[in-house]
């Protein structure tokens, strides 16, 4: 390589460094350096990144990045709200992203979220901590969102995989609970109710049905097994009966040949996005 050439290449490798990264081709303020780096480093040691005027604290970096376009980039949580300060409910709000997403786009929105993992409930109360223009009119809650109030054994992993165990299996802990159809009863009106609580849906919606008139739209994250169609049945029956049109789209494709695996490794074979709303 003649020196030229080199240097030319020294010149492009330094501009790309700086040059933004794109989501969805959307440019960002973050770099291609930066994301690298980022990308590079380790799932356990809390890291910070400031990406278009939002600081997030996180841990898990492949989670971080692309819950993140998720929600910031194709805004799957968009809605219209019928009012400058709608009520936002987030059953599962991880570490937070989807509570900063909210208050970015409605400023003055009261949002109640719940988390039952404590070090996810940690960072997540770090996340909007170091947001303080987005942590304005936000509770949080460190409980499961499920069918009463009597708590219940939960699965801890510090990650988007936490979850109630209702087997009590080793390494469980007990956490406390709210009742959701308890909860709704205490408001006449829920702009946007976002329900990812990995299973616990199964049983909380349905438990839920007298009071769901009063929610205008509802994000679910359904988690099944594939042999569990009467469940995913019930369930957008149930929808169905409240009123509610729906879209669906995949959540995670952890099956790449149906045919010959049948079954995932992971604790749930079909994950689906439902995005329920009224006409």
């Amino acid at each position: 390589m003649s020196p030229l050439q080199f240097a030319h290449n020294l010149v492009s490798a330094v501009k790309k460094k700086f040059e933004p990264v794109f989501f969805n081709n959307k440019p960002s303020q973050l770099s291609w350096g930066q994301a690298k780096y980022h990308k590079h480093l380790d799932d356990v040691t809390p890291k910070n990144i400031r990406i278009d005027g939002v600081s997030f604290i996180y841990e898990h970096r492949h989670s971080l990045f692309h819950t993140y376009e998720e929600i910031f980039v194709r805004e799957i949580y968009r809605f219209e709200a019928a009012s400058a300060n709608p009520l936002i409910i987030d059953c599962g709000a991880n570490i937070g992203l989807s509570i900063l997403y909210f208050k970015k786009i409605y400023p003055a929105a009261r949002v109640i979220g719940f988390e039952p993992d404590p070090h996810n409930f940690h960072l997540l109360q770090k996340n909007l901590l170091q947001n303080p223009t987005l942590n304005v009119s936000v509770d949080l809650i460190k409980k499961a969102l499920w069918t009463n109030n009597n708590g219940i054994s939960f699965q801890a992993e510090g990650s988007e995989g936490s979850k109630v165990n209702e087997q009590n299996t080793a390494g469980s802990t007990w956490v406390e609970t709210q009742d959701l159809n308890e909860l709704l009863e205490g408001f006449d009106y829920v702009d946007f109710l976002k329900v990812d609580i990995e299973g616990a849906e199964n049983q909380v919606i349905p438990a839920a049905k007298d009071q769901l008139h009063k929610v205008k739209n509802m994000f679910l994250e359904y988690h099944g097994k594939t042999d569990q169609l009467n469940q995913l049945n019930r369930l957008l029956n149930l929808i169905g009966e409240m009123g509610f049109s729906v879209y669906m789209t995949t959540a995670d494709d952890s099956i790449q040949q149906p045919f010959v695996q049948k079954h995932s490794k992971n604790n749930f074979d079909v994950q689906l996005n439902i995005f329920c709303f009224r006409p």
